[in-house]
């Protein structure tokens, strides 16, 4: 079993300051502005559109994703799509409503990824009982947005 790790920045209060400003200008909390922060050197270029810990990739006409070390069974570009609709389904729950669904990657496959909503995050699960793997991972809302269009993305290419 895997341990759910955060990271904290530090800032000196003047940048901390500043940050809360943008959050305030954009009508969002600070993670929500960093994330907009980063979206727009994706789409300038500036940065890889890629999500760390999170990769969807083409093979042999499906759709292969990782999620932290597990890399999870082929699945079909309609499976897959279902994956990222899950996801976006996920993220776009309201936080103070209950969420907490799960689904089996692949008819007959044991590996199954649980999503749930948590404060303002998502914390997620895939695990085979069968293999004895699991993963657990959290993410915000964006994360699991961004991950549905790289999964949309690989499918589209499958």
């Amino acid at each position: 079993m895997s341990r759910v790790t955060h990271t904290t920045i530090s800032l000196p209060p003047s940048r901390a300051s500043q940050l809360r400003s943008i959050a305030h200008a954009h009508d969002c909390s600070i993670t929500d502005a960093i994330e907009l922060l980063i979206r727009r050197e994706i789409k300038a270029g500036r940065l890889n559109d890629e999500l760390p810990g999170f990769a969807a990739h083409t093979g042999h006409g499906n759709v292969c994703l990782e999620i932290g070390r597990i890399g999870l069974p082929p699945l079909s570009p309609a499976n897959a799509r279902v994956v990222a609709d899950f996801f976006e389904a996920t993220a776009d729950t309201d936080a103070g409503e209950p969420w907490r669904k799960k689904v089996e990657l692949n008819s007959g496959d044991m590996h199954t990824l649980s999503l749930t909503r948590r404060g303002a995050g998502i914390a997620g699960r895939v695990f085979c009982d069968e293999m004895e793997i699991e993963q657990k991972f959290s993410m915000t809302r964006g994360m699991a947005r961004d991950f549905a269009r790289l999964i949309r993305r690989a499918a589209n290419a499958a």
